[in-house]
């Protein structure tokens, strides 16, 4: 907004005026928290415990002033709406931040610290860090997520998802990577019913032999001497045994 004086009688006002930007609103949970309330049959040690989440989300400074007032709304309707209590609100509204829901996620948080500093802001930059990435199609190393990956983790763990929510992950996987309508789909599902995708991509370890003679039969089968043929299936064939074998010693 852009304010400007006609005469120099109103210069004095000027002056008087404090701006608020979006640093200033988001500063004041208590005050987000007294409206959100109006209405709720929310216990005061409850009101606190939601203060001071959103304190410590703000402090990580990852979600606009847009999305922290979305999660605020959402996680009132699930108060209101579903009755559900606060911190299951809360987990279940986080959709908003763009973070994969989670009804429960707050629930392991000790009640004694739950008036904590950095307490939830451990808690929310954990959802951030390692969850919400791959809604984004990367892993929390920054490594880009293709349709195949996604594909063959899907394939190999898709009895463990329940079937309601099949449709959601095959949209998200068919969607381009970054931030899509399939990656908000996908954030309304649970996230321990939708983990097992994520979880299934590093199911198969890395094989070295497995990949060095694929590389030369898409090269050139004939630059791999049969020799080193042998060696390399030989690698493909071994299995990690190590901790076998120390339980066996």
């Amino acid at each position: 907004m852009l304010l400007a004086n006609t005469g120099d009688d109103e210069e004095q006002s000027l002056r008087d005026l404090t701006p608020v930007g979006a640093p200033d609103l988001l500063a004041h949970p208590e005050l987000w928290v007294q409206v959100a309330v109006e209405g709720l049959a929310l216990s005061e040690q409850h009101r606190r415990w939601w203060e001071r989440a959103l304190l410590d989300l703000q402090d990580l400074r990852f979600a606009s002033l847009d999305r922290y007032a979305e999660y605020i709304l959402r996680t009132r309707e699930l108060v209101n709406a579903e009755g559900l209590p606060i911190l299951q609100a809360l987990g279940g509204a986080l959709p908003a931040l763009r973070i994969p829901k989670d009804a429960y996620y707050f629930n392991g948080l000790p009640e004694r610290v739950r008036t904590h500093s950095s307490r939830w802001r451990t808690l929310y930059a954990g959802a951030s860090n390692m969850r919400a990435c791959y809604l984004s199609k990367q892993t929390p190393s920054g490594v880009v997520l293709s349709q195949d990956d996604l594909r063959s983790a899907f394939e190999r763990v898709h009895e463990s998802i329940p079937e309601i929510d099949h449709q959601a992950v095959l949209d998200f996987i068919a969607a381009p990577g970054g931030w899509t309508a399939a990656s908000s789909g996908l954030a309304e599902r649970e996230w321990e019913n939708v983990k097992p995708l994520f979880d299934g991509l590093g199911r198969e370890k890395f094989n070295l032999g497995r990949a060095t003679i694929e590389s030369y039969d898409e090269r050139d089968p004939a630059l791999l001497l049969d020799a080193d043929r042998e060696y390399l299936t030989g690698l493909v064939a071994r299995r990690t045994t190590e901790a076998e074998n120390v339980r066996n010693a």
